[in-house]
């Protein structure tokens, strides 16, 4: 499903209207059911009130899934500010004005150009870049460099704890990148959505004018909350994704 939520937000919209027109179909034709067997036993007919526990049912489903997409990009949030955090600490104590390591300055670039361009860009954060790997890789070359020639420990130390803090932020990132799209929960909220057409039909099954425009209505509403929650599921890509500029872009690349 990441592929999906990939998609540019006005590709989102019609998505999430073809699904809800599929469970539309499916509920009209339970009701065609439904409304012969009230034919011929009108005792066969739910009370009213009875759609209510499916529909709170949904409802809880999907506050479920929101809760873990807004978690998510709470996550992403984090980890970019953290890896942007990591990479200033390193590239300020690299300038000339600080310790004046040219290497570990030229690492670091190479390290944010091939996030931006390969892990964030190409590969949508969902899978890690060998480009990324070698620059990690010069990284942690310049700082043994810099421990060999007797750096204080404290230096070391800080060095050492940024660059630890930048891998950490990077794994975290992909982690999310790669497991943002929770299938299961969504095929569960659509299937609790289509019993809720059948919910809404079974009540209105001796009248069903009504019943349709009931199944409308509710349709309607869960298209719209479908494409809601699709805007979002993936932190990384559409209208409300984080972008490398908060890893400082125009500022820190070379």
């Amino acid at each position: 499903m990441n592929p999906l939520f990939d998609l540019h937000p006005a590709l989102l919209l019609p998505i999430a209207v073809l699904v809800e027109l599929v469970l539309f179909a499916a509920g009209l034709a339970v009701l065609r059911v439904l409304h012969r067997d009230h034919r011929a036993d009108a005792g066969s007919l739910p009370v009213a009130p009875f759609f209510v526990a499916v529909t709170t049912l949904w409802a809880l489903f999907v506050g479920f899934l929101a809760a873990d997409i807004w978690a998510a990009n709470r996550k992403a949030g984090d980890a970019a500010q953290s890896e942007a955090g990591a990479l200033v600490r390193l590239r300020s104590m690299a300038d000339p004005a600080l310790l004046d390591l040219p290497g570990l300055d030229a690492a670091t670039g190479r390290y944010l150009l091939a996030v931006t361009g390969a892990e964030w860009g190409a590969n949508r954060n969902e899978r890690p870049a060998a480009e990324v790997e070698r620059a990690l890789f010069d990284i942690r070359r310049e700082l043994l460099a810099v421990a060999r020639t007797g750096a204080p420990a404290p230096v070391t130390t800080e060095l050492s704890q940024a660059a630890d803090q930048l891998q950490q932020a990077r794994g975290q990132r992909l982690a999310i990148g790669a497991h943002h799209a929770m299938p299961y929960e969504w095929l569960v909220v659509t299937l609790l959505g289509w019993l809720c057409h059948v919910a809404i039909a079974s009540v209105h099954a001796d009248r069903p004018a009504a019943a349709r425009k009931a199944m409308a209505i509710f349709g309607a509403s869960l298209a719209v909350c479908f494409w809601g929650l699709a805007l979002h599921a993936n932190p990384y890509a559409g209208a409300a994704g984080l972008g490398p500029e908060r890893l400082g872009v125009p500022s820190a690349a070379p």
